[in-house]
C-alpha cells in the first residue's frame, strides 16, 4: 500500500539528480550521458507520484512538475529540460480534458444531493483546476519571458539538445489552452452550480459567453493580436451564444407553433429571459457602436447592429 513502493523509486531519482549536480560541478562535456542521467531523474521523479499519492492529487502534482520542469530548462540552458517540461503538460492536458472533467461533472439537470455536499464538490475542483491552470499560466510567462540565465548557461552549447518546439509556438498553445480551459471549466462549474436555481442557469451560460466575447473584443481593441484572430473570436463566441438562446433556451421555455411560451407565466421566468436576450443585445450594441465610430468599419458594424435588432 500507498507510500512504501515509492521507497525504491524516490531513491533512484535522488540518486540521479545528484549525479547530474555532480555533472554540472565538474562541467564534463558528454551529452549522451548528461541526457541520460537528466531522463532518469525525470522518469524516477515522475513515477514517484502515483505511487505516493492518491489518483485525485496525481494532476496536481503533475502540473507542478511540469512547471518544475521547464523552470529549470530557462534555468539551466536545457533544451531536454523543457521538452520534457513539454511532454508532461501534454500529460496534464490529457488527463484534465479526458479524465479530470468527466469524473467530476455531470450534465444532469436534477440534482440528487443537497446543496451542502455541492460546495464540498466545488472546493476540491477548484483546488484541483485552480492550481493545474495556474501551472499552465506559469508556463505561459516562462515560455515568453526573454531572461537569460544568471552568471551564464550552466550546461554548455555541446552537451544541449535541439528545441522539439519553439518557445513562441509552445507559448501560444499554454495561452489558448490556458484561457479555453478555464471558460470551459468556469461553464460546467456554473452549469451545476445553477441546477439548484434552474431559473437562471441557461442565461447565466448565456452571460458567461458574452462575457468571453468581450474579452476578445477589448483585446482586438487594444491591437494586441493580429490579423482580426480576436475579432474571430469574439463573433464565433457571440454566435455560439445566440445559437444556444434558439436552440436549447426557447425549447427550455417551451416555445411553440403559436410564438408562445407554453408555460404558466412567471416574473422570476421573465427576468430570467430578460437577461438572456438582453446580454446579448447589449453586447451586439457595444460591438456596432464602438466598431462604428474607433474603427470605422461599416460593414462589422452593420451586421452586429442588425443582428441587435434581429
Amino acid at each position: 500500500g500507498r507510500p512504501y513502493p515509492a521507497v525504491m523509486s524516490l531513491g533512484l531519482a535522488v540518486f540521479y539528480v545528484v549525479h547530474v549536480l555532480v555533472f554540472l560541478k565538474k562541467r564534463l562535456a558528454d551529452r549522451a550521458l548528461l541526457v541520460a542521467l537528466i531522463a532518469l531523474a525525470g522518469v524516477f521523479t515522475t513515477w514517484t507520484l502515483p505511487l505516493i499519492l492518491e489518483k485525485e492529487s496525481l494532476t496536481i502534482s503533475l502540473s507542478l512538475l511540469a512547471f518544475m520542469f521547464l523552470w529549470l530548462g530557462r534555468k539551466l540552458n536545457s533544451n531536454f529540460l523543457e521538452n520534457l517540461g513539454h511532454v508532461v503538460y501534454c500529460v496534464v492536458f490529457f488527463r484534465l480534458l479526458y479524465w479530470d472533467i468527466p469524473r467530476n461533472f455531470t450534465l444532469t439537470h436534477h440534482p440528487t444531493e443537497p446543496i451542502s455536499v455541492y460546495w464540498e464538490h466545488m472546493v476540491g475542483r477548484l483546488w484541483t483546476f485552480g492550481i493545474s491552470i495556474a501551472s499552465v499560466i506559469g508556463g505561459f510567462y516562462i515560455q515568453k519571458s526573454r531572461v537569460e540565465p544568471a552568471g551564464g548557461a550552466l550546461i554548455s552549447a555541446e552537451n544541449n539538445t535541439p528545441q522539439l518546439v519553439g518557445r513562441s509556438v509552445a507559448g501560444g498553445a499554454f495561452y489558448w489552452f490556458a484561457l479555453l480551459f478555464m471558460f470551459l471549466f468556469a461553464h460546467l462549474e456554473l452549469n451545476a452550480m445553477f441546477m439548484y436555481f434552474s431559473e437562471f442557469r441557461l442565461p447565466v451560460l448565456t452571460v458567461l459567453w458574452c462575457a468571453m466575447g468581450f474579452y476578445f473584443f477589448a483585446r482586438y481593441l487594444a491591437g494586441e493580436t493580429q490579423d482580426k484572430i480576436a475579432l474571430y473570436a469574439m463573433s464565433v463566441f457571440l454566435f455560439v451564444a445566440v445559437l444556444k438562446v434558439f436552440v436549447f433556451d426557447l425549447a427550455s421555455w417551451r416555445f411553440c407553433d403559436r410564438l408562445v411560451y407554453d408555460v404558466e407565466y412567471s416574473f422570476l421566468y421573465a427576468g430570467s429571459r430578460l437577461l438572456d436576450f438582453g446580454v446579448l443585445i447589449a453586447m451586439f450594441l457595444v460591438v456596432w457602436q464602438v466598431i462604428g465610430v474607433r474603427r470605422n468599419d461599416r460593414v462589422i458594424a452593420s451586421a452586429f447592429g442588425y443582428g441587435s435588432l434581429f
